[in-house]
């Protein structure tokens, strides 16, 4: 009698369809978990400058002006500190 030992077409199908169900299931998985971490650090980073223009404000013992419609003030001549005037673009009204 002649018996060959091996695996059947149908017993690998199987088995591979098994190793890719698994893999699919870990990317799903792991895609999840990168986003959260994402999300997670993202907000740590929000808290964390919300924290520091706290401080810079408590320190400097005033508000940080971000000018007319949220432009930066210009610096005035000759001085190196941002002063509270502001500036239009041309064009703007």
């Amino acid at each position: 009698m002649n018996h060959r030992r091996g695996f059947t077409l149908v017993e690998m199908t199987i088995v591979i369809g098994i190793i890719i169900l698994l893999a699919g299931l870990t990317l799903a998985v792991s895609v999840s978990v990168v986003q959260g971490s994402e999300i997670r650090q993202t907000e740590l980073t929000v808290r964390l400058l919300d924290a520091a223009i706290q401080e810079w404000q408590v320190l400097a013992d005033r508000q940080i002006s971000y000018g007319i419609d949220g432009e930066p003030p210009l610096p005035q001549a000759g001085s190196t500190r941002f002063s509270r005037a502001t500036h239009r673009l041309p064009g703007k009204s």
